[in-house]
């Protein structure tokens, strides 16, 4: 009976044995795909932080951008202001210079209809056309001020435009950063955009 056990004991420890030169082979294996699984992750992590670094710039460029749209906007809206009030000043004088000539006209025309000479009618006349040419020269500042702001107004439009482009490339350019760097190709910075000049009117 003793002997019976021992020989069943040397089987089992003879089949574990086989079972673990069996699956060391394994586990070792599986354990070099993991450690090659993490390796990979690492290589990953460390690629993602490079890529974050190179956005750094195109942060701040992003940054800037929004403040010059900014600036631009409060620029734009000073300058609405100023040529609101200049458009009212005008305007005001406008009608100022028209009542005061209308009163003045009716005024001479009485002094005419009293028996006013000749030479006070030629120069009631004279003081008319007068009165013309300065308001054909305040209607021509008054025009000159509207197209002023119709031009702020495509001003305003156009930095818009430029803001949603400057946007745009940036984004593709963030874009083309994340991808792998043996597909992104080579290329700068975007180039910024020149503003444009206003353009104000003279007086004619």
């Amino acid at each position: 009976m003793v002997i019976t056990l021992s020989h069943q004991n040397c089987r089992h420890l003879a089949q574990i044995q086989a079972q673990k030169d069996e699956l060391v082979p394994q586990y070792a294996g599986k354990e070099q795909q993991v450690r090659r699984a993490l390796e990979d992750t690492e290589a990953e992590a460390s690629l993602l932080d490079t890529e974050l670094a190179e956005l750094q710039p195109y942060e701040q460029q992003k940054v800037q951008a929004e403040q010059k749209v900014k600036a631009l906007e409060r620029e734009l809206r000073v300058t609405r202001i100023r040529c609101a009030e200049q458009s009212h000043g005008a305007r005001s004088r406008f009608l100022h210079d028209k009542a005061r000539c209308e009163q003045e006209l009716q005024l001479r025309m009485q002094e005419l209809t009293w028996g006013a000479e000749e030479v006070a009618l030629q120069a009631l006349i004279q003081h008319v056309q007068q009165v013309k040419a300065e308001n054909r020269l305040l209607r021509r500042e008054l025009q000159g001020l509207l197209q002023h702001c119709q031009l702020l107004r495509d001003t305003k439009t156009q930095r818009l435009d430029q803001q949603e482009q400057l946007l745009r490339e940036l984004q593709c350019a963030q874009r083309a950063a994340l991808l792998p760097a043996a597909r992104r190709p080579r290329q700068g910075p975007p180039a910024p955009l020149a503003p444009k000049r206003l353009a104000v009117p003279g007086r004619n």
